[in-house]
């Protein structure tokens, strides 16, 4: 792949439907500057509806950077709510919606936790059993979660109580599932 541009920055590389950035910290900029400039005059569904089925996965690997953007930090809130689609309907059901939300719960930690305890948490074993498609990336997910230092505390007098309570109980309640 030739380069298309070499600045004094970073490489761009065009494809066929992309554009390749490097470094990454640039590619990161870069994305969070086109939202904060046209994020706030798309309709997301529509939007990604419309993109090439090549240009999903890359677009949904970048939302875990949403957090560079204010607009894109208020979509992934919008998104993760609890009148979001993934509170609303099965996505959390498909491995694609699985995957999709994986990045936003990376974007925004306690959102995706609170999305996952109005859903996956109140079903019972047998459905989460049932839920092969997307436990893989739910339980991915739930690892990125736990991460963040105020979702996941260290407890000193029990080592063997690693996890906060919250995230416990939909770890809990996800690997209940894979037994």
């Amino acid at each position: 792949m030739p380069p298309s541009q070499i600045c004094g920055v970073g490489v761009f590389y065009r494809g066929e439907t992309t554009l390749y950035i490097t470094p990454k910290a640039l590619h990161i900029r870069l994305w969070g500057e086109w939202w904060d400039r046209y994020g706030p005059h798309i309709d997301f569904e529509p939007f990604v509806a419309a993109l090439p089925e090549t240009m999903h996965g890359w677009f949904h690997e970048m939302l875990r950077y949403a957090r560079e953007s204010g607009v894109a930090t208020k979509l992934v809130d919008q998104l993760l709510g609890p009148d979001g689609p993934f509170v609303k309907t099965s996505l959390l059901q498909s491995a694609s919606g699985a995957e999709v939300f994986s990045a936003l719960a990376e974007a925004n930690p306690n959102r995706g936790l609170e999305c996952l305890e109005a859903t996956i948490a109140k079903e019972s074993t047998e459905e989460l059993r049932a839920n092969t498609a997307a436990r893989r990336q739910l339980v991915w997910a739930l690892e990125r979660i736990a991460m963040w230092r105020p979702l996941f505390t260290a407890q000193q007098e029990y080592w063997h109580d690693w996890a906060s309570q919250k995230t416990s109980h939909a770890l809990l309640t996800m690997l209940r599932a894979s037994l």
